[in-house]
Formats: C-alpha cells, structure tokens, sequence
C-alpha cells in the first residue's frame, strides 16, 4: 500500500496498491527531478485498538476477490499476475510532491494522444510521473 508523504504538498491525493514484486518498463533508480512520489504506507497510531503493537509498521495492501468482475489498478507492473487479464498498459502520475493541489494518482497510457495545438506552458492542471521513495516501501531486489 502507497501514497502521498503526510506532509508533501502535492502528489497523489489517494491511497493505492503496488505489487510486492514490480516489473519495470522505462525505469531507474534514483531520485529524479521533476516528479511526484509515493511512499510505503505505515500505521503511526497505536491506542490499543489492535491485539499488539502496530505503530510504524509497514502495511501491505488487501484485495477482496468477487465472483462479479473485479477492476484495480496496481502500478508497478508491466505484465498481468498469472489469471488476472491485462487492460491496459502505462505510467502512474500525479501532481508534483511539493505544489499545493494534490490529486488523485492515475494512469497515463504508454503512448498518449494529446489534444491538437495543446502545446502552449499554462501551467494550470499539471501532471509528473511517479517515482518510489524506499524506506517503509522496500528497495527493488
């Protein structure tokens, strides 16, 4: 499970799943410059809600499987978890991890068709690809 740091401004506004065992198109390690990030998701709560301790431990996500057809979206891979049929193919991105507005995480297909004399710098609504900050979300082995 992944999203936004508790204190970036932008980047993605939600919580999402990512794989335990990502496979990569067009990657590298490293911090780059202009882009959102996501971060591991961790528990900082502990009031004994739970049967033991849970503060800043590291959460996976949990899917409910239906017997109706099922849609998520998991980023990280660029090929489907055997039975599972693949849809669509492309790039997670959100709002840059230190503006003001975050939004919610999307897909940006691999080969995106833009709007026709589209390309003037607004600066209005803006889009950054995402890239994974290790610590509570492990490094790539």
């Amino acid at each position: 499970m992944a999203g936004n740091k508790y204190n970036d401004k932008g980047g993605g506004s939600d919580t999402i799943c990512l794989p335990a065992n990502p496979t990569w198109s067009n990657y590298s390690d490293g911090i780059k410059g202009n882009k959102a990030r996501i971060y591991g998701t961790e528990f900082n709560d502990d009031d004994g809600m739970f049967p033991y301790a849970v503060k800043n431990q590291d959460l996976p996500c949990a899917v409910c499987l239906s017997r109706k057809n099922t849609q998520i979206m998991i980023p990280g891979r660029n090929n489907c978890f055997e039975g599972w049929t693949k849809e669509y193919h492309g790039y997670l991105a959100a709002e840059y991890h230190s503006h003001n507005s975050p939004i919610n995480h999307i897909c940006v297909d691999f080969e995106p068709h833009f709007l026709p004399k589209g390309s003037a710098e607004d600066n209005e609504h803006l889009l950054f690809l995402v890239e994974a900050i290790c610590g509570s979300l492990p490094q790539k082995t």
